[in-house]
């Protein structure tokens, strides 16, 4: 029976001394050479200082690998989510024991490639030290900074104490951002790290909202065709000196006609529903013609003729009220300046079947005005747009005509950028 029972103790004992010896290595990784080796790593007492690192693939596994110093650039353990960074650092060598501290403040700074554990990371990155005290780094823009505490002993009264010289509290506060107030310094992990990670936070913010309100720009092309109404108001060159030429009615039949053009759209806000929207569309033809106008005398027939070619300049806004993935619908609206490259109109009467040309039917000015607006549906980067241009263009003879010109037209267009 005592047998049994040595044999059963042997049988533990040699369980907990491999359970034991497999504990030895933690669960993490290693990066060497650029390479992360997953597995599992030597359960070192002194990560900071360590000159060596075993790893295994496996935490019963036998292949052991083993990485100097010069050939690690990081470690980590994952049940103590723990992470070292190797780095190069001027660390003060200043005594921390009472019976070497010196009579005055002083910084004694020693030039060393160590292991700094990661307690913070984001645009500051806190590390922590220790090699017979505790050191606590800052980096910003790959600038790393020692925050410094200097003991140092003093007479008092006629009294030894030791004085504390907090220099961390003011490098701290330099470093951290102005958005938001920090709270109490103390030289530990949890104060810092606090700290830190509010700095860290106000900081993604003013980034946020710095991305937020840089200018945008989208510009691209469109085509399509439409139909316009041409209409005519006032009076005609002839008709207060020759009442023949006072037709009844001037009414115009509707034509098609392209629309073709180039925009851009202004983000003042990322993401924002509104933008400025600018236009320059290009019209090469505008056809109309009137038949069968009848004078107020003489049972003569008045046809008119109107050939104009024009591009308008737009200026508004568009706003986006419906967005899903990969699709959206705008609204536009814009005012025109209308830039009339060609005008070609005639009056032709007829008169017992024999036609003849007369005065032009006004003489109109190079620039008009008006407005364009519409709903367009997004397909990024392509587009369709159903639009309404309306332009106004005034005589200077007879001043008193002016003409209207409505296009309604579907067209298609693609974001360039």
């Amino acid at each position: 029976m005592k047998l049994i029972l040595f044999f059963i103790a042997c049988c533990l004992f040699a369980h907990a001394q491999t359970f034991a010896q497999g504990d030895e290595y933690i669960k993490g990784y290693v990066v060497t050479g650029g390479d992360t080796l997953r597995g599992y790593l030597g359960n070192t007492s002194d990560p900071w200082n360590c000159k060596a690192l075993i790893f295994k693939k496996s935490r019963r596994g036998n292949e052991k690998s083993r990485f100097t110093l010069k050939d690690v650039s990081s470690f980590y353990f994952e049940s103590s989510d723990e992470l070292f960074v190797k780095k190069p650092a001027d660390i003060d060598k200043s005594p921390a024991e009472l019976s070497q501290l010196q009579e005055f403040p002083r910084i004694m700074i020693q030039r060393d490639t160590v292991f700094l554990q990661k307690l913070v990371g984001g645009e500051l990155n806190l590390f922590l030290y220790y090699d017979f005290k505790r050191h606590f780094f800052v980096e910003k823009q790959n600038e790393l900074t020692e925050l410094l505490l200097i003991k140092y002993i003093n007479t008092e009264e006629g009294v030894r104490k030791v004085f504390r010289q907090e220099k961390y509290k003011e490098q701290l506060s330099k470093l951290l951002r102005g958005c938001s107030r920090p709270a109490k310094f103390y030289f530990d992990s949890d104060s810092l790290s606090k700290n830190v990670r509010i700095s860290n936070l106000c900081a993604s913010r003013l980034t946020y909202l710095h991305k937020r309100e840089k200018i945008k720009f989208s510009f691209g092309i469109l085509g399509g065709s439409g139909t316009s109404t041409f209409s005519y108001s006032g009076e005609a060159n002839g008709d207060q000196s020759q009442a023949l030429y006072q037709a009844k009615s001037r009414s115009f039949g509707n034509q098609q006609h392209g629309t073709f053009g180039a925009f851009v759209d202004v983000f003042l806000k990322q993401r924002s529903s509104f933008s400025l929207n600018g236009e320059f569309i290009y019209r090469p033809s505008n056809y109309f013609s009137s038949s069968n106008n009848v004078t107020y005398r003489y049972d003569t027939r008045m046809d008119y003729t109107v050939n104009l070619q024009f591009s308008t300049v737009n200026l508004g806004i568009k706003y986006k009220f419906l967005r899903s993935k990969g699709f959206s619908l705008s609204l536009k609206a814009n005012v025109a300046l209308a830039l009339i490259s060609k005008n070609e109109n005639y009056q032709i009467q007829t008169n017992n079947l024999t036609q003849s040309k007369v005065d032009p039917l006004a003489t109109f000015g190079k620039t008009g005005y008006g407005y364009a607006s519409g709903i367009q549906a997004n397909f990024n980067p392509f587009f369709l747009q159903l639009r309404h241009d309306q332009i106004l263009i005034h005589a200077s003879n007879p001043s008193s005509a002016t003409i209207s010109i409505g296009t309604t037209s579907l067209v298609a267009g693609i974001k360039i950028k």
